[in-house]
């Protein structure tokens, strides 16, 4: 779900390249491997001032492995599954003034908008399921009309707020990337308006090399999250009619 690295200047050494493509060789020799890139992984600040998007080179490498999509505003499907991955922009991201984190959620419409193929005519025979790596962007009534295609949406970023020992069985954290104090929605599934199922991954790392140095032991406070997804073909039952949908459980 992105945040493969914590900088783009990770790859500048043999050894963070050989961990990473090792990592994802041993998952593509289990089943399909679908990854995206989240903030940390491709803004680079050029000497000149302006951000880049770095290491392409390296990416599709990954993309050229067996087994492995690295998907970049591009979609991915076999005879079981439909996935699409979108890469969030800069303007989303960042305050390119103040040198803030933010999530521009209508910068997500004016992008994504343009972009139909990621959002329109999606296939009906399979489950389908979007990949996007800040789930910010669900908040604008807009973006969620533009997803509602999908069965089921999955985001990371947030890093599960991190809640320290995994406490309190709530969607609340303790912190966001926005350094937002008990931000609301930062993990866990919700239902969005358009009927669509929002997942926000946790993710293994909370708190990186990036944070503030007074914040980084708090990695070692919050759990290791992963997620087991299991896509059904149950019926569910609404004003006595019987409506076939795709339900979402996690583990």
């Amino acid at each position: 779900m992105g945040d493969l690295i914590d900088s783009p200047k990770d790859l500048d050494n043999d050894d963070s390249r050989r961990l990473l493509t090792n990592t994802i060789k041993k998952s593509a020799a289990i089943a399909p491997t679908i990854v995206i890139l989240g903030s940390h992984d491709f803004v680079l600040e050029s000497k000149s001032g302006n951000a880049v998007v770095a290491n392409g080179e390296f990416w599709q490498e990954l993309d050229d492995m067996k087994n492995v999509h690295i998907l970049l505003d591009r979609t991915y499907q076999d005879e079981k599954m439909f996935f699409m991955g979108y890469v969030q922009t800069l303007k989303y991201y960042y305050n390119n003034i103040e040198k803030t984190h933010i999530e521009d959620l209508e910068a997500f419409y004016e992008d994504m908008v343009t972009k139909e193929n990621l959002y329109k005519n999606l296939p009906k025979d399979v489950p389908t399921v979007g990949l996007i790596h800040s789930p910010e962007f669900a908040k604008d009534e807009k973006n969620v009309e533009l997803m509602k295609e999908y069965n089921l949406l999955i985001g990371g970023h947030d890093h599960d707020g991190c809640v320290p020992f995994g406490l309190f069985n709530t969607k609340r954290g303790l912190i966001s990337p926005k350094k937002e104090l008990f931000p609301k929605d930062v993990r866990g599934v919700r239902t969005l308006s358009s009927g669509t199922d929002l997942l926000i991954s946790g993710g293994i790392v909370k708190m990186g090399n990036s944070c503030p140095k007074i914040m980084q032991p708090l990695n070692y406070l919050c759990p290791i999250q992963m997620e087991t997804v299991e896509l059904t073909n149950d019926e569910i039952y609404k004003d006595n009619i019987s409506v076939s949908k795709r339900l979402v459980r996690t583990k």
